[in-house]
C-alpha cells in the first residue's frame, strides 16, 4: 500500500494566482467598458447640445449667416469638431428670407468617437456619434 504524503495537496499558492488574474481580467474589462460608454454618452449628450444651440442660433440670426452658426456650434462644442462635420440645411431647401413662410432649420452634427483602449474594446474603436436639431425660423 502506498503512503500519500497530505501536505503535499494541501498547497494551494499558485492556486490564488491562477484566480485573481482570472477575475483582474474581467474587473478590468468591466472598468474599462464602463468608462468608455460613459465617455461616449458623454460626448454624445455634448454634441446634442451643441446641435440645438446651433439651431437656436440659426432661428433667430437675421439676415441668414451659414457660417456663423457652424463657428458658433463648433466653439459651443467640448468635442472637438472639423467644420465639414457640422451641416446646417434650411426646410424647405431655399435660404429663409420671410420669417412667415414656415421656414424651418436643421442643424446636423456629427463626429468619430475615439477609444483611449480600442486594442481592449474594439466594438468603440470607430464608431461615429451624430446629433440633429430642428426649430422654426423666427
Amino acid at each position: 500500500m502506498v503512503m500519500f504524503n497530505r501536505e503535499i495537496f494541501k498547497c494551494s499558492k499558485g492556486q490564488a494566482l491562477v484566480e485573481m488574474a482570472i477575475v483582474l481580467t474581467l474587473l478590468l474589462l468591466l472598468v474599462f467598458g464602463v468608462t468608455e460608454f460613459g465617455r461616449l454618452l458623454y460626448q454624445k449628450n455634448n454634441l446634442t447640445n451643441a446641435a440645438r444651440e446651433g439651431a437656436r442660433k440659426a432661428a433667430v440670426t437675421k439676415p441668414w449667416d451659414e457660417p456663423a452658426v457652424k463657428n458658433h456650434v463648433i466653439s459651443v462644442s467640448a468635442v472637438s469638431l472639423a467644420t465639414n462635420n457640422v451641416n446646417v440645411e434650411t426646410i424647405p431647401a431655399t435660404s429663409p428670407t420671410n420669417p412667415q413662410a414656415n421656414y424651418g432649420v436643421k442643424v446636423s452634427v456629427s463626429t468619430k468617437f475615439t477609444s483611449v483602449v480600442p486594442n481592449i474594446l474594439p466594438m468603440f474603436e470607430n464608431y461615429s456619434i451624430r446629433a440633429t436639431a430642428t426649430m422654426r425660423y423666427e
